[in-house]
């Protein structure tokens, strides 16, 4: 981890990772993560698909708010005026997102790669989290159990 300015996470490194995590998230509240898998070539395809799901037309991004603030799409308002999101949280799949939103069979594609693999970092470093708050792995399984099952298949 750094010394200096906002912690550092190399999710290379497997001794001590948990710990670390655990001490950026008390003493700073936030990190930036390296080395975390995600390839490069992804990244770069992601950002098209990105900027046209937010170019497309306010009307058409309502079709994913939920009824849980911060979920499916946060317009601009007073209180954030430079702030819009648009999230997966509370959509049963990829599909039914990109569905939604009239996806090309192009961006779902990259849009489904994208979250698979975002997924599968999650899930990584989360148990690296819980390991790193003191429980151990088999705590981490039986808590996989209790999620239900429509979050586990987002990917469907």
């Amino acid at each position: 981890m750094a010394t200096e300015g906002v912690p550092v996470i190399d999710m290379q490194n497997v001794e001590g990772l948990g710990e670390e995590v655990v001490k950026a998230c008390e003493e700073w509240g936030c990190f930036r993560i390296v080395n975390h898998g995600i390839p490069l070539e992804l990244l770069a395809e992601m950002k098209a698909p990105a900027a046209s799901l937010f170019d497309l037309p306010e009307e058409i991004k309502r079709r994913t708010v939920d009824a849980e603030p911060g979920k499916g799409y946060v317009g601009r308002n007073l209180v954030t005026p430079f702030y819009e999101g648009l999230s997966i949280d509370g959509i049963s799949s990829t599909g039914e997102f990109c569905d939604r939103l009239d996806v090309s069979s192009h961006q779902r594609e990259i849009i489904h790669r994208y979250i698979k693999v975002v997924l599968n970092l999650a899930g990584h470093f989360g148990r690296k989290l819980m390991e790193g708050s003191g429980f151990g792995w088999g705590f981490v399984r039986r808590l996989v159990l209790l999620i239900p099952y429509e979050q586990i298949s987002l990917l469907s």
